[in-house]
């Protein structure tokens, strides 16, 4: 597969895999994942509001001549 990984998604799989050679799903902090999760899911939204916002002050700065 050709599929986009940001070092983000590799660092948190690292951490995920190396919490689960302890043979105990205890060994992973399941809450920094989830908020990993969460963020990654938030980014998109988030730049696309913050990029909206801004298109939008742009374009109806007053246009001097």
């Amino acid at each position: 597969f050709k599929l986009p990984v940001s070092t983000s998604m590799c660092i948190t799989g690292a951490t995920v895999g190396v919490g689960l050679c302890n043979g105990t799903l205890k060994a992973v902090n399941w809450q920094r994942v989830g908020l990993l999760v969460f963020a990654w899911i938030m980014t998109i939204p988030i730049a696309g509001t913050l990029a909206g916002v801004l298109m939008g002050i742009l374009l109806n700065t007053p246009h001097f001549a």
